[in-house]
């Protein structure tokens, strides 16, 4: 969403106003973050750099140092939360998880975190975040993560997420 979005302001800045009407729909095919569940709101990835279905992913997270939640998180001296960076790598490890089949969904939910923190992350910043598929147990599916600013890492460890697919509930009684 975000590089449409990109598309969309840098062609309306030149000048192009059509922009909206020739810009493709987003679609996983043309935005991986599109795979995403989170809304807007809660989606802390700015763009795929590159996704290996099944394999490993690279995104970045752009902090400008506005995001609200400067606002009360050490104020005057921001840092990035360290729970947002884990999301932020929870969130390019969904982008990694095999496609759901045809008409299956996938519950995708982050259930195991062990990520240490090696170095505060202020603003502004490019968060390179880097996961890498390490296997699968009955639909566990485990990464090796690393969440890096320029050449310095600043968080690595391992996340684990449920991509079960997700078995519909009987609706209604009797």
């Amino acid at each position: 969403m975000a590089t449409l979005v990109g598309y969309i302001e840098e062609q309306l800045v030149r000048g192009n106003p059509d922009a909206l009407a020739s810009a493709a729909p987003v679609s996983p095919a043309t935005d991986p973050l599109s795979r995403l569940p989170h809304g807007p709101e809660f989606r802390f990835l700015t763009r795929a750099v590159s996704v290996r279905t099944g394999e490993s992913a690279e995104a970045v997270w752009v902090i400008k140092g506005d995001e609200p939640f400067f606002a009360g998180h050490f104020p005057g001296r921001p840092i990035v939360p360290g729970v947002l960076i884990a999301e932020a790598m929870a969130q390019a490890c969904g982008l990694a998880t095999p496609p759901p089949q045809e008409g299956v969904a996938i519950d995708g939910k982050l259930v195991q975190v062990d990520v240490r923190f090696e170095q505060p992350v202020v603003p502004p910043a490019e968060i390179v975040i880097r996961c890498q598929h390490q296997r699968t147990i009955a639909g566990l599916s485990q990464f090796s993560v690393t969440a890096s600013v320029g050449s310095m890492v600043v968080s690595r460890g391992t996340l684990t997420l449920n991509c079960s697919p997700i078995v519909a509930a009987a609706v209604g009684g009797g």
